[in-house]
């Protein structure tokens, strides 16, 4: 066989797997339109001053390929998801900020810790937040405050899981990552794959469902889990001391409520990490406490039921609908009932 015949059927089968896999995957979409990623919750990200948004005016699915949850986000116009415009608050009124978890994440609007603090508070609370740390929490309150936003009353949920990290010298050089492996290299275009292809969703949803096929994936590196992806994280003193100064910078330009969202941690792993985790639990919100920070801690509410990981979804590590109430009861147990005067 020549050269120039090789590369001729080289191309013709390269052709045929891209015809095929179009084929596969537009075939998938029509006849699963709720897996089409152009209906997938997805985000904008910001720039200079701006914080991450959602596409504005827009309703999207949230769907986990294990079958932990599928609900609809519907974003305002500020690319938020709340159903109120903040542009109508007073100074009474509560804003919510934090990551994820505090967004909803795999839980219906309605069913957020907010949302319920608000139909027992019978006053407005505005949920800001949005995937991100820090640095996105002030920038989502400072956008919110130029589109109207009467910010004075503020609870700040700190994710023990996510958010605890050094906030200085972010210009220090990181580490070399690993070479790349074709293990990692499957990882790393999973993230592409996830929000790009409907074919690879339904394909993942079977394999959740078949105990064979999630042993295999699982063996093999690709599907991690739940538990065992918690991270673990190592006791450090400088990680305490920072975290805890950047959330103090914030929540005194407010009249802050430091909401404790803990992590998975502390009920899960070796007796080792788990008291690890407990110490790093109760150092961080007792220098918060130093710092003269008003904190709630919903490990408390969480541990008063059997098993306090019934309060995160199986497959995923945010919220499900009973921590979300439990965060709730947490709240208005520390703010009182309508009628009565907030701390």
């Amino acid at each position: 066989m020549t050269l120039k015949s090789l590369t001729i059927n080289v191309i013709m089968i390269a052709v045929s797997i891209a015809v095929s896999a179009l084929a596969i995957e537009f075939g998938t979409r029509f006849l699963y339109p709720a897996l089409a990623p152009s209906g997938q919750i997805r985000f904008v990200a910001g720039k200079g001053d701006m914080p991450d948004l959602g596409p504005k005016n827009t309703t999207l699915r949230q769907i986990k390929n294990t079958g932990d949850f599928d609900v609809s986000v519907k974003f305002n116009k500020y690319g938020l998801r709340d159903s109120k415009d903040f542009a109508e608050s007073t100074p009474e009124d509560y804003f919510v900020v934090g990551d994820s978890l505090s967004f909803g994440w795999g839980v219906e609007e309605n069913q957020r810790y907010s949302d319920l603090l608000q139909a027992v508070l019978k006053r407005p609370v505005y949920n800001l937040c949005i995937p991100g740390g820090f640095d996105n929490f002030e920038k989502t309150i400072n956008y919110a405050k130029q589109h109207g936003a009467k910010v004075k009353k503020l609870i700040m949920a700190i994710s023990m899981g996510h958010n605890l990290a050094i906030y200085e010298d972010k210009g220090k050089a990181e580490d070399k990552p690993p070479p790349p492996t074709a293990l990692g290299f499957l990882r790393s275009i999973k993230p592409i794959l996830t929000s790009n292809s409907a074919f690879y969703f339904l394909v993942t949803s079977f394999i959740h469902k078949n105990d064979g096929l999630k042993k295999f994936a699982t063996d093999w590196g690709l599907i991690t889990p739940n538990l065992e992806g918690i991270a673990h994280k190592a006791y450090s003193p400088a990680v305490i001391e920072s975290t805890a100064q950047r959330a103090a910078r914030l929540a005194r330009q407010y009249d802050t409520l430091v909401l404790i969202a803990p992590s998975r941690a502390l009920w899960f792993g070796t007796e080792e990490e788990k008291k690890t985790a407990r110490r790093i639990h109760r150092e961080f919100i007792a220098r918060l406490a130093e710092l003269g920070l008003k904190v709630v801690d919903v490990r408390t509410t969480f541990e008063k039921e059997a098993d306090p990981l019934k309060n995160y979804f199986v497959n995923d590590g945010h919220w499900s609908p009973q921590g979300h109430a439990a965060a709730a009861k947490a709240l208005i147990k520390y703010l009182g009932a309508p009628g009565k005067k907030a701390p």
